[in-house]
């Protein structure tokens, strides 16, 4: 796996790899920061897959309109529905999609893993099986690097926020509550709630 994602970074100036013991994510974030040699625990970083249970279509060919979507965000914040829902819709402005058929829920871990080859903890936004849209949190595109999953659980990578965003083009969007929250879970960092709205808040494992 190594290899391949070597490969499939070849346009990239700036990226490195570092494997992980086995129980990383038993660590608290501050020591996980320590181990990547990172900064900053705000660079810590994961890609989940998004469902939109409401939407008729059934595939992601259109990236403005599509049934997943790869969502890029800090350990350290919280993605909230509402706002992922505004930001897609958004996307086909002008066509009057009405909201009754935008509802993004964490896809089921099989979905993930057909989607993007890759397993539980392990998710990377490269060489997935299918070119799942990617959006990117406005504010990882605020720094100057990040660390992401390298397509294996104990594999992880540094990209360059600049080349990324020049050679991806992912959507960039607000997608999280504000503030940070560095009580980030030990037992399994990737199991997290998808803040939903007011009234109705559906609960999936995050396959990231």
């Amino acid at each position: 796996m190594m290899l391949k994602l070597k490969n499939l970074m070849y346009n990239y100036l700036s990226f490195k790899l570092k494997r992980v013991p086995k129980d990383y994510y038993s660590w608290p974030i501050e020591r996980r920061r320590e181990a990547l040699g990172s900064d900053s625990v705000h660079k810590l970083c994961k890609s989940v897959i998004l469902e939109n249970t409401k939407t008729n279509v059934t595939d992601c060919s259109d990236p403005l309109n599509s049934k997943f979507y790869c969502i890029i965000l800090q350990y350290t914040t919280k993605m909230m529905s509402p706002k992922i829902c505004k930001f897609v819709r958004s996307l086909k402005k002008g066509q009057n999609i009405p909201k009754k058929l935008y509802h993004f829920n964490f896809a089921t871990e099989q979905d993930s893993n057909r989607l993007t080859g890759y397993l539980y903890n392990a998710v990377c936004p490269f060489g997935m099986n299918v070119n799942v849209p990617i959006i990117l949190s406005d504010r990882i595109a605020q720094l100057d690097n990040f660390w992401l999953g390298g397509g294996e659980v104990d594999l992880k990578l540094c990209i360059n926020t600049k080349e990324f965003l020049s050679i991806v083009k992912p959507f960039v969007a607000d997608v999280t509550q504000p503030g940070y929250d560095l009580n980030v879970k030990t037992e399994d960092a990737a199991n997290e709630d998808l803040d939903s709205d007011e009234n109705a808040s559906k609960k999936k494992d995050v396959p990231a």
